[in-house]
């Protein structure tokens, strides 16, 4: 054999081909199983398909089922095998639908698929509660699948499979329990807005109030179920079977014209001989009673009854009931060779059926037409006895299923709590053990801990005692830096500016008279240097203040004024109020409010006069400064200097300022708290 080097191209086009054949492989594989599966769904389709025939229906059936014992997946496959068991259910083929059913149960049990082995168990249930001898087996199937799914905590399958339970046992005639599981499925239905599930549950109930002769309750339960029916889109056939089972309540009672309404109701839904044909022969069959009762229609009952019976014996189901019917109507109309022949058809299909208490029902109509009444009370009695102790039999049967299926969900209840015991103990134990390894491993480390926290606060508490000192150094700086700005601003410039005004005559006149007039000026500019000083010192106003009467200030203040202009000055004193009690920072801060004002209406508004009073009232120091001259606008001067300072001083002193200007004049009123 010749060998070929793995970068040859040989040799990489037979691995190439390996590849493509391994895909190809794989591709085929899966678009068989596609195709598989779309055979199996086209099939199961069909199978459903209400317009075929059902030979046809389970002509397909059969294939869906070959094909499916062809797929590999078993959750898969079991799925399947319940959809064909409900395909066969539908056409009424209950031993293929057994037969399919045990096959996908048998396989869940093996694939340990609990909701599928519980699905199976309520399937199987279906099946044996078809047939009255074996509905203690039913009732097995049941409760198995109650309990897996109670175990599951399916609570809409668990109510479905109570519902089923519930219907089971009133077929026995095990009422009371009856009532019970269906009350307890449609506590689910009603919370979870299951109107489909809650409408029969309620036409359940209904029923079971009838056969308790509770006639009241039957009615209102059947109206609950004919409203829920209307209200929430259940379909047209649910509201028949409502309007139907109103209507027997209601014929029950003897209202044979409502009852007569409800049922005419009912036949008006254009397809229900379609869609429930043994609905329709029912409604048949009722309204032949009502028309034999009221006579309003006796000629059709005959017709009614031979047309219902026609109907249930081409479909092959019960129809003991019918002929117990007719037979009575024969025999009310003395036609008694033709009653007496229903009623013996009747028991015949009674024992065919293996029914016993419809047996009971056609031995006792027997009995009225007088032959041989001796033997069908024989029979009757015998009847009775077999009855009595197979009741007793099953209900002790189904008493045993259901204290098993409840000994197991105790016992998983038992164990759950114990479970749950044994996990908060545990729990409690880790908590206490975490939490006292936590408390050392803290105590370990709180020593180390406090040493860096302690240590890290003294640093923080030196850099912020640092932060604190350099803020109020800034602080005491600014305060400073203002204080000398307002004092230059209210004192020593306003004296400049006047000083200046005066000594500008001597760039016009150098006479000796002008000089000698203008000398006292610089005497003036020594007094301002020397107050300069005392401002850079802190030491000006408020020393002059301590050591002087506040009248004679401003006295002298309103004096330099009038010798350096020819400003008239108008000043009152409150002579009541007591000056020397006033603070004397209070007094500072008016003396500068006075002076920056008058400097100001001498300066710009072109005042003649300006008269200052001073009155004490309520508590308050009233100081009003006017002057006559052309004003000014307020919003355009507030930003100045001057206007601030006036209303920082104010502020000092907690003063309401209130300046009013126009082209009469300025008036400018300070109010001032005093609590002396």
């Amino acid at each position: 054999m010749k060998d070929y080097h793995i970068d040859s191209p040989f040799f990489c086009f037979n691995e190439m081909m390996k590849y493509i054949l391994y895909i190809f492989v794989i591709c085929s594989i899966s678009c068989s199983k596609k195709k598989s599966q779309d055979e199996i769904n086209n099939l199961l389709s069909l199978a459903n398909m209400d317009s075929l025939d059902n030979v046809s229906r389970m002509k397909y059936s059969e294939l869906a089922s070959n094909l499916i014992s062809k797929v590999a997946d078993d959750s898969m496959k079991i799925v399947l095998y319940y959809k064909v068991s409900n395909r066969y259910w539908n056409i009424g083929n209950l031993k293929s639908f057994k037969s399919e059913t045990e096959k996908a149960l048998s396989l869940a049990i093996k694939s340990k698929e609990v909701y599928l082995v519980a699905k199976g168990n309520s399937y199987l249930g279906d099946y044996y509660k078809t047939i009255s001898t074996k509905r203690d087996i039913a009732h097995a199937h049941y409760m198995k699948s109650a309990r897996s799914f109670y175990n599951l905590n399916k609570n809409k399958e668990l109510a479905e499979v109570n519902l089923k339970v519930a219907r089971n046992l009133s077929n026995i005639g095990d009422l009371g329990r009856s009532e019970v599981y269906t009350l307890k499925a449609l506590k689910y239905f009603y919370k979870s807005n299951d109107y489909k599930n809650e409408f029969e549950a309620i036409c359940l109930l209904g029923y079971i109030s009838d056969q308790l002769n509770e006639n009241d309750e039957a009615v209102k339960y059947m109206k609950k179920a004919v409203d829920i029916a209307e209200n929430n889109n259940l379909g047209q056939l649910s509201c028949s079977l409502a309007y139907n089972n109103l209507g027997r309540m209601l014929l029950n009672e003897n209202a044979y014209v409502e009852a007569l309404a409800f049922f005419q109701k009912s036949l008006k839904y254009k397809n229900l001989k379609q869609e429930d044909i043994i609905l329709y022969s029912v409604l048949l069959e009722n309204i032949a009673e009502i028309y034999e009762e009221t006579k309003i229609g006796d000629g059709r009952v005959e017709e009614l009854f031979i047309k219902s019976l026609k109907i249930k014996d081409s479909m092959q189901i019960d129809q003991v009931n019918t002929r117990i019917h007719l037979s009575q109507y024969y025999r009310r109309s003395n036609q008694m060779s033709k009653g007496y022949s229903q009623a013996q058809q009747a028991l015949f299909y009674a024992k065919k059926g293996n029914r016993p208490h419809e047996k009971i029902a056609a031995l006792k109509n027997l009995i009225q037409f007088n032959t041989n009444k001796e033997k069908y009370l024989s029979d009757l009695a015998k009847l009775y006895d077999m009855v009595t102790v197979d009741d007793r039999k099953l209900k002790n049967n189904l008493s045993r299923v259901e204290y098993e299926t409840n000994e197991v969900i105790e016992e998983k209840e038992k164990a759950i709590r114990q479970k749950r015991t044994m996990l908060g103990l545990s729990i409690f134990i880790l908590v206490v053990s975490g939490f006292i390894f936590f408390i050392r491993h803290q105590r370990t480390k709180q020593k180390q801990i406090q040493l860096q926290n302690d240590q890290q606060y003294a640093n923080e508490e030196i850099y912020r005692l640092m932060l604190d000192q350099q803020r109020r150094f800034e602080e005491i700086r600014q305060d400073e830096k203002n204080r000398i700005a307002r004092d230059l601003h209210d004192s020593v410039m306003n004296r400049l500016a006047s000083t200046r005004l005066n000594l500008f005559v001597l760039s016009r006149k150098t006479d000796i008279e002008t000089i000698e007039k203008c000398l006292p000026y610089i005497a003036e500019i020594q007094d301002i240097e020397k107050e300069i000083r005392d401002i850079s010192q802190n030491l000006s106003l408020e020393k002059i203040v301590q050591k002087n009467k506040f009248q004679m200030l401003i006295n002298d203040l309103i004096e330099k004024h009038r010798s350096i202009s020819t400003m008239f000055f108008l000043v009152e004193f409150d002579e009541l109020f007591n000056w020397d009690e006033l603070d004397t920072k209070v007094k500072i801060h008016i003396y500068r409010i006075i002076q920056e004002v008058i400097q100001n209406a001498m300066k710009y508004s072109g005042a003649n006069t300006i008269s200052l009073s001073f009155k004490f009232s309520d508590n308050a120091l009233t100081v009003d400064i006017n002057d006559n001259g052309k004003g000014f606008k307020l919003n355009k001067v507030k930003r100045g200097m001057g206007i601030k300072n006036i209303l920082f001083r104010g502020k000092e002193i907690s003063a309401k300022i209130d300046i009013k200007s126009n082209k009469n004049g300025t008036k400018i009123s300070v109010v001032i708290p005093i609590y002396l």
